[in-house]
């Protein structure tokens, strides 16, 4: 009787044990959450993408949606009200697999796994609302509708090339227009299929590279056309990172710092040492030392240097730029860096360095980066984007001695460098049409970081500008910051 009796408690007890998980259970919140990837799921190795996350809880409650791509990973935190749906539309890495996530208190409630297609062909996507197939040779065609195109610029580093036609354009919300317009301004290689007059004026008063890359067309027959045509050109390459990598290296000054700190504890440890005979002190003082030297380079800030490289050709009005933020922590904690709101569209540098990336639903943007730092380790963020800048130059003569250069342009320029025969010469402030002879015999400029980094740009016989301008006008950063337009010119 005794052992029925226990047998029975026991079996009490893990009836409510199984009573109590399963009403925890159904206490959970109850999430519905459906996500998709653009450009229907293609992608190449090295680009970034999007993905459309939609997320609806029957009950007030907060959550957070994560979206994971390899060691990387896009979060944002939303308040959800009964029954009311909450669409994001988070830039993310391109990655084989992206799980997407939706936690509650960190318990994940919801799991989905997306597919991204890695091309090894070029991609090219079509949006016809009339439904009528392109094909070229040599390129990977997509069929994509008006929903499928994202609404951040950078997710067009997917594609190779885009046609699309007036239905689809005009089916098209306005952040996808915004993305798409970015998207020409930055050389993206499109062609419009009768597209209306204003609309088509929109794009060309936007598009970069002199426009050279943004085509029209009356049919599809013709935009394969122009579009085959068009691929002899390479301007539309990016500009390249290793300029602004090389801008952006940190000095030795958080290591001097460091160094003075540990320096100085020691000499504290000497000094109290010396002058004391109780055995206690050999281990209290060394002990506040280091509790003391902990506790400052906790209390240091981060170190940040940010470097802006613009490249435009003379007398384009838009610039292609590429920046790189280098930052380096100074103790063992989280370290979050502010995103640079004026550079638009970031990703890590390095796509296998663990990071979090933190996105505001409202706003439609990524507000901060978040890494888990050590001494001196690194992390470098890096970002692509347009400038409006304008510079005009032009050269009337030049000879063994000497060249005569021209603002070609309706607007002055500041005082910069002027780089001939691989050697660099202080380039004048000049006005509209105003003309300056720079000699070549004297006067040669220090060969700066800037400078060294445009020789490595240009041919050995290669003719370039390049000018220093206000940082302040791209990055609000807390940090160092250098920003340089480097502009090739072309011999007559």
């Amino acid at each position: 009787m005794k052992a029925n009796s226990r047998w029975s408690t026991r079996s009490a007890q893990l009836f409510a044990l199984a009573l109590c998980v399963a009403c925890d259970a159904l206490a959970q919140p109850q999430l519905d959450l459906t996500a998709r990837p653009a450009w229907n799921g293609w992608s190449r190795s090295g680009r970034s993408t999007e993905i459309f996350v939609r997320v609806r809880s029957a009950e007030r409650v907060h959550v957070r949606v994560s979206a994971k791509a390899g060691a990387q990973a896009v979060t944002s935190d939303l308040d959800l009200e009964p029954g009311r749906a909450v669409a994001l539309h988070m830039p993310i890495a391109s990655a084989d697999r992206i799980t997407v996530t939706g936690e509650l208190r960190e318990t994940p409630l919801i799991n989905h796994e997306l597919r991204i297609a890695q091309s090894v062909a070029p991609l090219l996507a079509v949006a016809m609302a009339s439904g009528q197939a392109i094909e070229l040779e040599d390129l990977h065609t997509l069929s994509v509708g008006p929903e499928s195109l994202p609404r951040n610029g950078s997710a067009f580093s997917s594609i190779d090339a885009l046609i699309i036609d007036g239905g689809a354009l005009r089916a098209l919300d306005s952040s996808q227009l915004d993305a798409l317009i970015a998207h020409t301004a930055a050389c993206g290689r499109t062609v419009l299929v009768n597209v209306e007059p204003a609309a088509r004026e929109v794009f060309e008063n936007a598009a970069g590279c002199s426009g050279r890359l943004l085509m029209t067309a009356t049919s599809p027959a013709q935009a394969a056309s122009v579009l085959k045509a068009s691929l002899a050109d390479t301007s539309a390459a990016q500009v390249e990172s290793t300029a602004a990598r090389d801008l952006a290296r940190i000095d030795l000054a958080s290591w001097y710092r460091a160094l003075v700190l540990l320096a100085a504890s020691f000499a504290i440890v000497l000094v109290a040492l010396s002058f004391s005979s109780f055995t206690i002190m050999f281990v209290i003082v060394p002990l506040l030392a280091t509790a003391a030297l902990w506790v400052c380079l906790n209390a240091m800030e981060a170190v940040s240097v940010v470097a802006v490289w613009a490249e435009a050709e003379s007398g384009a009005r838009i610039a292609r730029y590429d920046a790189r933020q280098q930052v380096r922590s100074l103790s063992r904690k989280p370290t979050e860096i502010p995103a640079l709101a004026r550079l638009g569209s970031m990703q890590a540098c390095d796509p296998n360095q663990p990071m979090r990336f933190n996105f505001d639903a409202a706003r439609g943007l990524t507000t901060s980066v978040e890494f888990e730092g050590r001494l001196f380790r690194s992390a470098a963020l890096c970002y692509a984007g347009t400038l409006p800048l304008a510079r005009s130059i032009a050269i009337d003569t030049i000879s063994d001695s000497a060249v005569d250069v021209r603002n070609a342009g309706r607007l002055a320029w500041p005082s910069g460098v002027l780089i001939a025969r691989r050697d660099a010469y202080p380039l004048p402030a000049l006005g509209p049409r105003d003309r300056a002879t720079i000699s070549t015999h004297a006067n040669h400029s220090a060969p700066g970081p800037a400078v060294r980094t445009a020789l490595a740009r240009m041919p050995t016989d290669g003719l370039a500008a390049l000018w220093e301008f206000d940082p302040a006008a791209v990055a609000d950063s807390a940090g160092r910051v250098t920003a340089w337009l480097f502009v090739p010119i072309p011999r007559r």
